[in-house]
């Protein structure tokens, strides 16, 4: 078995990163309040007894799997261009026209 505390770095590090004064001013500054650390407490709490407490490794668990069906891709994936892209090496550019962006090949 090995030692909980060298299992859960990432966990103590992540909750003090987020207790920092940087972590807090930057969330403050951007959110207008400060950021909840609450969650990354209690993971390193679950961490530390995952060894001896079947109920908090499924925790841990549960919230691992939240986390990483949380990080989906904002984009969506393509294989190849749209379309109406214009090819490499073309003479296109973009014009305004109004309020719209269009494509035009420039004479």
């Amino acid at each position: 078995m090995t030692n909980p505390e060298e299992a859960c770095k990432s966990y103590l590090g992540s909750w003090l990163d987020c207790k920092s004064l940087g972590s807090q001013f930057h969330s403050y500054y951007v959110y207008g309040e400060r950021r909840d650390c609450s969650q990354l407490k209690e993971d390193y709490g679950l961490c530390l007894k995952r060894d001896t407490c079947s109920e908090a490794k499924k925790s841990l668990d549960q919230r691992e799997a939240e986390l990483a069906t949380g990080n989906s891709c904002l984009w969506e994936l393509r294989s190849e261009p749209p379309s109406d892209w214009p090819k490499p090496g073309s003479n296109t550019h973009m014009k305004r026209s109004g309020e719209q962006m269009r494509i035009t090949s420039a004479s």
